[in-house]
């Protein structure tokens, strides 16, 4: 009479059992590491973005051609549209802080340098905007431009001083903008920005030009 092993099925399972639960356990930490990885990654739009404004204001800016600076901030405004308002700050730092040594060099000035650093600004800007209107004046004035408004079709084309297809932002825009960057300033930095901002208003009302907001 021959006699057949008998092999215990408890002891099978109880062999599987911790395989399976140490195979859910990996499964659980490779969701767990490659959500973390995810979440970590730098954002394309954010890390694009840094790029296109390392090039049009670093030290090489100066070497673009003018078709080239136009490409970049083209693709520069695209990339800004994607962040957030965490992102867009975290891009504006540089800028912000140019700013605060500029307004540091400016409060450090006599009275009478205030004044031509004061004119050298109203300067710029006021060539700036009569540029602006020119050319906003000679689209209109071409064949099917149409000004404001749009052409034949309809289609608004832009308003003097704009940019084409797309209308200036309004005063009030402006100052949205401008009170929820100084939302997140010191008050130093805010003392400072209110104080050139009146101080840059009084001389162009000496100038016979309107304030700005």
């Amino acid at each position: 009479m021959h006699t057949f092993p008998v092999h215990s099925r408890k002891n099978s399972t109880s062999e599987t059992a911790p395989r399976r639960r140490w195979r859910r356990w990996a499964v659980i930490m490779l969701l767990v590491i490659g959500g973390i990885v995810w979440a970590a990654r730098p954002d394309p739009h954010l890390a694009r973005a840094k790029e296109l404004q390392s090039e049009l204001f670093g030290s090489g800016a100066k070497n673009l051609s003018a078709e080239e600076r136009k490409a970049r901030f083209t693709e520069y405004r695209e990339q800004v549209k994607h962040l957030s308002a965490d992102q867009k700050w975290e891009l504006s730092a540089p800028a912000r802080e140019r700013q605060k040594a500029e307004m540091e060099r400016y409060f450090a000035l006599s009275p009478k340098e205030k004044i031509k650093y004061l004119d050298e600004r109203i300067d710029r800007s006021e060539k700036a905007r009569k540029e602006r209107e020119q050319k906003a004046a000679q689209g209109a004035g071409r064949p099917g431009g149409g000004g404001f408004g749009g052409g034949p079709s309809g289609a608004q084309k832009g308003a003097p001083g704009g940019a084409p297809g797309k209308a200036p932002r309004s005063s009030e825009e402006l100052e949205k903008r401008r009170k929820e960057s100084l939302a997140r300033t010191t008050p130093e930095e805010r003392a400072h920005a209110d104080q050139f901002r009146k101080e840059m208003n009084d001389r162009r009302k000496q100038r016979g030009l309107p304030v700005r907001l």
